[in-house]
């Protein structure tokens, strides 16, 4: 049963990118690293070297990194199931909420009466209009 599933799941999932254009994707990530990480000789020196290796991979046997490009695309999927509810909740708090608080300290937002004492809810419209303005809409 879960082989099943597992095929439905490759039958429904995107197609993986490239393995050259994956390689070649890391190997600038790394070389940014080592970079940035200039001052520390070691880790400067380990993400360059991984990116020399990730490079020369990618341009001479991009089939190779097959598993590094599907443990890559997993990590993607993994860190996007985590970060787009913690995001959706954050635009939630900060756009939603206020103004439903803000709501609750207007008088009468549906300008119901607690009485009950009107027969409608109606509101007449202050303009009204007549067959002469409904000539020549657009």
């Amino acid at each position: 049963m879960n082989q099943n599933f597992h095929e439905r799941l490759d039958e429904k999932a995107a197609p993986l990118p490239s393995d050259r254009s994956t390689g070649l994707v890391l190997a600038t990530a790394l070389l940014i690293a080592a970079i940035l990480f200039r001052a520390d000789i070691a880790v400067a020196g380990v993400a360059l070297g991984l990116s020399l290796v990730l490079s020369a991979l990618s341009l001479s046997a991009p089939l190779t990194l097959r598993p590094l490009n599907r443990a890559w695309m997993a990590f993607g999927h993994a860190l996007g199931r985590i970060v787009s509810p913690v995001v959706m909740f954050v635009v939630y708090c900060l756009t939603i909420v206020p103004f439903g608080i803000a709501m609750q300290f207007r008088n009468d937002p549906l300008r119901q009466s607690p009485t009950g004492a009107e027969e409608t809810f109606w509101i007449v419209p202050e303009i009204s209009f007549g067959p002469d303005d409904m000539k020549r809409q657009f």
